[in-house]
């Protein structure tokens, strides 16, 4: 093991986190410097036919939250892939997608969420 292997951030295998994901479970991304998975998670949609038209990608920020709810209630509902970006910027809202996804027991099986945010106190994690 070289000691570039402490340096380089490890390679993302997206097909393999698609596999490992669930239309109840959130995928979330915590962004380096410089790292954007969108266009890969873009190329992983092309390949499973989810792109352009049940691919949803919102940045956000503020002022976003009700296009956010909008875009999420539509995704659950019709088995779209929706991309919440940053939302370390819009942390005020973080208890309220919470509260969303808790009420989102019966999602289309196809339906996959995910969020992507820099390191943030906002966010806590449970092992599962």
């Amino acid at each position: 093991m070289g000691s570039d292997y402490f340096v380089q951030p490890p390679v993302l295998k997206y097909d393999r986190i698609l596999q490992q994901s669930s239309a109840l479970t959130p995928v979330v991304f915590i962004l380096s410097p410089g790292a954007d998975p969108l266009s890969e998670l873009q190329t992983l949609a092309k390949a499973h036919g989810f792109f352009p038209q049940k691919f949803k990608s919102l940045a956000l920020g503020q002022g976003q939250s009700k296009i956010a709810e909008k875009i999420l209630e539509m995704g659950y509902h019709r088995g779209h892939w929706v991309v919440l970006q940053n939302a370390h910027l819009l942390s005020s809202w973080l208890k309220t997608l919470e509260k969303l996804l808790q009420g989102m027991t019966k999602p289309d099986p196809a339906f996959r969420l995910f969020i992507t945010t820099d390191v943030s106190a906002h966010f806590v994690f449970a092992r599962v």
